[in-house]
């Protein structure tokens, strides 16, 4: 399971492509958008986001979005983000782990 800060930290180290050219204080801030990371992980039968099945990732994302910005994002946006992001955690090959995953969802959006 890859949901405490510094678990988050080493993840975006190993795969940079991911999160390009963001500094340490603003990964913080980011992360600091997804309160109780890990409870939510915790609630999930599987560790990594299951591409053919994006619903679950892509309601903790809307449900992170509505929570901390405004927006104007719809559910299928979002939808369709999710499968774009993970073409690109298949370019990188890294693992989909959840956390990560809506990590970099929220910062490309």
């Amino acid at each position: 399971m890859v949901c405490k800060f510094q678990e988050i930290s080493d993840f975006f180290h190993k795969y940079p492509q991911l999160l390009e050219g963001i500094e340490e204080q603003e990964l913080k801030e980011l992360f600091e958008t997804f309160p109780h990371a890990c409870k939510f992980v915790k609630t999930l039968d599987e560790d990594s986001v299951n591409c053919d099945d994006l619903e679950v990732v892509s309601q903790k994302t809307l449900e992170l979005l509505n929570n901390a910005y405004e927006h104007e994002y719809t559910k299928d946006d979002i939808l369709n983000f999710a499968g774009v992001t993970c073409k690109i955690f298949d370019i990188v090959s890294a693992p989909k782990h959840h956390v990560p995953f809506i990590l970099v969802m929220l910062a490309k959006l």
